[in-house]
């Protein structure tokens, strides 16, 4: 990785600074499954730095997916206040973005912030984030996309409807409907959660375990 930066990190064709985005992308996400998030959180911070304001959307999605894991690596650092101010960031960036790619990082770092303000017991701000996913995102029909409104609507505590739209993408995508179980776990274990929303959980697992 560090070749190929080296090589082309000063170069001005599109398809080779996608090429040095992609090795420092990669790299970061390299060292953070070693455990070095401090140096990961470096890299993610370089790709950001040299692409944050590019006009190609291949390298905006890296800057929005390296954003998006910095933000998930200061979170298991347990740097909250940090951590939501990068999906912050994420959303100011990208939240007017047409691609699906990313909008979806801006829907998932909304997730991630809603999860972790209900973990903090600010329930009453998880759930003004999670109403946003529903108000922003609500007419969308990408799978990885709705996937996190069965959160989000889990979140607000609209389980009449959070059920059968998870029913609709395990018909769908039963793999890519999966994705939605940690997110879920982690709020049924918030101090503040609701036994429905425990309750929920269990119907989660039961329903993708029997498809």
């Amino acid at each position: 990785y560090d070749d190929v930066v080296k090589r082309f990190g000063n170069a001005k064709e599109p398809a080779l600074l996608e090429l040095v985005a992609k090795a420092l992308y990669n790299k970061g996400f390299r060292l953070g499954s070693l455990n070095r998030s401090d140096e990961a959180i470096a890299i993610y911070d370089d790709v950001v730095k040299r692409f944050g304001n590019a006009k190609e959307p291949a390298l905006l999605e890296l800057v929005a997916k390296a954003l998006y894991n910095k933000g998930f690596t200061l979170g298991s650092l347990n740097r909250s206040d940090e951590e939501i101010a990068v999906y912050d960031d994420v959303v100011k960036r990208f939240g007017n973005a047409k691609e699906p790619a990313l909008l979806e990082r801006v829907a998932k770092a909304l997730v991630n912030k809603g999860v972790r303000l209900m973990l903090l017991e600010k329930k009453e701000d998880s759930q003004k984030t999670f109403s946003r996913i529903i108000e922003t995102f609500g007419a969308h029909q990408e799978l990885n996309i709705q996937v996190c409104m069965v959160v989000a609507l889990a979140g607000i505590e609209r389980f009449n409807e959070a059920i059968p739209l998870l029913q609709h993408l395990v018909q769908k995508d039963k793999q890519n409907a999966r994705e939605c179980i940690p997110d879920l776990e982690l709020l049924a274990s918030a101090p503040q959660a609701s036994e429905e929303a425990r309750k929920f959980i269990e119907e989660a697992r039961k329903m993708l375990e029997t498809v």
